[in-house]
């Protein structure tokens, strides 16, 4: 289901991922739809295809202890195209350069 969410959110087809990972458009579609689990290598090419990592794929299944602040900031970021990210990041970083300036 994260594979699809994230593809969807890239607005990529199944035959365009398909394509870019050298299998079929209804293998995607089983993958998505948890009926068949891709290899570790497949897998891997999926999380580069989407401009994500692994890690963003497996969040749901993931069991990690993470503070209130990570998990806001996933909050925040899970759901960003990767131009939305750079741009938050660049403003993160900008802000935290102004706060060290005025000693904050």
């Amino acid at each position: 289901m994260r594979i699809k969410h994230f593809r969807n959110s890239k607005q990529l087809s199944q035959e365009y991922l398909a394509e870019k990972i050298g299998v079929t458009q209804e293998y995607i579609a089983r993958i998505e739809a948890g009926k068949k689990i891709p290899s570790l290598e497949l897998f891997v090419s999926i999380a580069n295809a989407l401009e994500t990592s692994s890690d963003h794929l497996l969040a749901d299944s993931l069991i990690v202890l993470r503070s209130e602040d990570e998990k806001e900031y996933y909050e925040v970021f899970s759901d960003c195209t990767h131009d939305e990210r750079a741009m938050l990041l660049r403003m993160l970083k900008f802000f935290k350069a102004l706060l060290s300036e005025y000693g904050i």
